[in-house]
C-alpha cells in the first residue's frame, strides 16, 4: 500500500495529476460544446499543462519542495513543438501565443522595495492560472474543430461564457493551492493572498469566486443558453471546492490536497459521462 501512495505522490509531484485532470476539463467542453477535435488538440491541452505546471516547480524549488524536473518540462516543449507542426495555423498561434502569455509569470516586478515574479504577486498567480486553463481548455478544441471544416454545436458567446466560468473555478483552485503552501511562502517571503491577508480571508475569496461560478452555471442550466450537462459539472466542481475551501486543514500534505482539489476538475466529465449513462438507459 504504501508503494502505491509512493506512486501516487511521484504523479502528483511531477504535474502528471494536474496535466490530466486539465486534459479531462477540456475534453468535457468538447463533449459539451459539440465539439470534435483532432486527436493532436488532446495533446496539446495535456502537454502544454504539463510543461507550464513544472516551469512552476521551479518556484516550489525554492521553498525547499525537490528538485525542478528539467528534463520532463523540456519533454513536454518538444511534444508542443511536434504536435504544432501537425496542427492548422490558427491552433498554432493560439498555443504560441499563450505561453508567450503565461510566460508573464516570470517577469519580475517591483514589490514593496523588492523585485517579485508577477506570479508571487497576491492574487495574480490565481488569475493567471484560471485565465490560462479556462481560454486553454475551451479554445485549443474549438480552434481545432474549426480548421477541419467542423462547426459547434453552440456559438461562440456560449463559449465566451463557460470560459469566465471556468476562469472563476480555477482561480479558486490556485487559491487552496495558496492556503496550503502559506506557511512555505511566509518562510520564502512570497507575497501570496493567504500569506499578506491571512487564510481565513483567503478562503472566503475563494468561497465568493465558487459561489459566483455555482450561481452562474445554475442559471445557465434553468435558463436554457447552454449545454446543461456540462454546466451542472461545472455546479459540481464548484459545490465540491467550496467544501473544499473550509474542511480542509491548512496543513494538508500537499498529494492530498492535489488528489481533492485538482480532481475537482474531473467532476464536469465524469457528470457528463453519468448523465449520459443515465439519458441513455
Amino acid at each position: 500500500m504504501r508503494s502505491v501512495w509512493l506512486g501516487v505522490e511521484r504523479l502528483v509531484a511531477l504535474r502528471f495529476w494536474v496535466a490530466l485532470m486539465v486534459t479531462s476539463l477540456s475534453a468535457a467542453v468538447s463533449v459539451g460544446l459539440g465539439l470534435s477535435p483532432a486527436p493532436q488538440a488532446v495533446g496539446l491541452v495535456f502537454f502544454s499543462a504539463l510543461g507550464i505546471y513544472n516551469l512552476d516547480h521551479l518556484v516550489d524549488r525554492e521553498k525547499g519542495l525537490g528538485r525542478w524536473p528539467w528534463r520532463l518540462t523540456l519533454g513536454s516543449l518538444l511534444a508542443i513543438v511536434a504536435l504544432l507542426a501537425m496542427a492548422r495555423p490558427a491552433l498554432r498561434w493560439l498555443v504560441v501565443g499563450g505561453l508567450l502569455a503565461i510566460s508573464l509569470y516570470f517577469v519580475p516586478f517591483p514589490w514593496r522595495g523588492r523585485s517579485v515574479r508577477l506570479e508571487n504577486l497576491p492574487g495574480f498567480k490565481p488569475l493567471l492560472v484560471g485565465s490560462a486553463v479556462a481560454i486553454g481548455s475551451i479554445a485549443v478544441p474549438w480552434l481545432s474543430t474549426r480548421a477541419h471544416g467542423r462547426e459547434a454545436a453552440y456559438p461562440p458567446v456560449v463559449a465566451l461564457g463557460l470560459a469566465v466560468v471556468l476562469a472563476e473555478l480555477c482561480a479558486c483552485n490556485a487559491l487552496l493551492f495558496d492556503i496550503g503552501d502559506s506557511e512555505l511562502d511566509k518562510a520564502a517571503g512570497v507575497p501570496t493572498a493567504p500569506s499578506v491577508r491571512g487564510v481565513t480571508f483567503t478562503r472566503k475569496l475563494a468561497s465568493f469566486g465558487l459561489a459566483a461560478a455555482a450561481v452562474q452555471s445554475l442559471v445557465s442550466v434553468l435558463c436554457g443558453s447552454g449545454p446543461s450537462a456540462l454546466y451542472g459539472g461545472t455546479t459540481l466542481a464548484a459545490l465540491w471546492l467550496l467544501g473544499a475551501a473550509w474542511l480542509l486543514p491548512e496543513r494538508t500534505p500537499r498529494a492530498v490536497l492535489a488528489l481533492i482539489v485538482d480532481g475537482a476538475l474531473a467532476l464536469p466529465w465524469l457528470f457528463l459521462l453519468v448523465f449520459g449513462a443515465v439519458r441513455g438507459s
